[in-house]
């Protein structure tokens, strides 16, 4: 396995965004915000965000995007694993590869998700993020957004 950066390749798209909205759908129903943040990644990455996936055989079986909010904060928008790749620590490699690469210039890493979502909320913490009260749903609904975490990289970054 082995992480890498998207750059505009259509079978990443199309990856990126079947992974994410088996993931919602499973669980959830897509919402206005979610169509925004899928239909228009390559805009996304034009404007600063960062999509990451992890290949395994040439396949990508996860990914996960970093938008920036401004004043060096990024948000934690899409993070998903393709069906029948549980359970490889394809997430985790994920993560720790967009924390790392993204240290230098993030202030902090927030994201906004649901309670549901244990194994998630797991590696979040394993990784050093912390649960802070938000009003902000992140044009969510309320009830899929009922928990959001936080971690610092780098206070001194504006």
């Amino acid at each position: 396995m082995n992480v890498i950066k998207y750059n505009f390749e259509p079978n990443l798209k199309k990856s990126f965004i079947e992974m994410n909205e088996y993931w919602i759908k499973k669980d959830y129903f897509l919402e206005d915000e979610d169509r925004r943040v899928l239909s228009s990644i390559d805009d996304s990455v034009k404007n600063g965000a960062i999509i990451y996936f992890v290949m395994y055989n040439n396949i990508p079986i996860s990914t996960l995007c970093l938008t920036p909010l401004g004043n060096s904060v990024y948000e934690l928008v899409k993070f998903a694993t393709r069906e029948g790749y549980y359970n490889l620590g394809a997430g985790k490699m994920l993560l720790e590869y967009a924390i790392n690469d993204i240290r230098t210039i993030a202030r902090k890493i927030i994201i906004a998700t649901n309670k549901k979502c244990y194994s998630a909320i797991h590696l979040y913490k394993k990784f050093g993020f912390v649960e802070f009260n938000s009003n902000n749903t992140f044009g969510f609904s309320s009830n899929r957004v009922d928990i959001c975490f936080e971690l610092v990289l780098n206070e001194n970054l504006i």
